[in-house]
């Protein structure tokens, strides 16, 4: 597991070097918010590597920030000793991101739609919804505390 406490930019760059054909795997146990800016300063490297378009490295990067905010928030009510566990799979044509945090979980059917006319002034759900716009898949595993999104490449001609 590569953690971002000990992981400099070189190194980064190191664990980010994909090769046509082959994933990107990687993982990394946060024990703080702020630790995720060098988890998406691999996961750019990586992106940029294979060719992704800019606007896809944003939707993944605005995914991560919300699935690993959310957890540390919500999940593990930012405590300290809770940790968030990211691992991340980024293939020439798709990447996948699983994020786990040490809460108790939650129903994802009971969050508010933040589009219905009495949520528009609630903030809860916007992080969700945005996410399912940006990117192609966002799946929560039972009991809540697991969060898989997906973003393919976009092939333009």
């Amino acid at each position: 597991m590569v953690s971002t406490n000990t992981l400099a930019n070189n190194d980064a760059q190191q664990y980010a070097r994909p090769v046509l054909n082959q994933a990107v795997r990687l993982s990394w146990e946060l024990s703080d918010p702020n630790q995720l800016a060098g988890v998406q300063d691999v996961v750019a490297s990586a992106m940029e590597k294979l060719n992704y378009y800019p606007r896809d490295q944003y939707a993944v990067q605005m995914g991560l920030q919300e699935t690993v905010f959310n957890a540390f928030e919500h999940g593990n009510s930012m405590c300290p000793t809770k940790k968030v566990y990211v691992t991340a799979t980024i293939c020439d044509n798709k990447c996948w991101f699983q994020i786990e945090d040490e809460g108790a979980g939650f129903d994802v059917e009971n969050v508010p739609d933040p589009t219905l006319p009495e949520n528009l002034t609630r903030l809860d759900g916007r992080g969700i919804y945005m996410m399912k716009a940006f990117l192609d898949s966002v799946e929560y595993q039972s009991p809540g505390n697991v969060v898989t999104i997906s973003k393919q490449r976009t092939i333009e001609n």
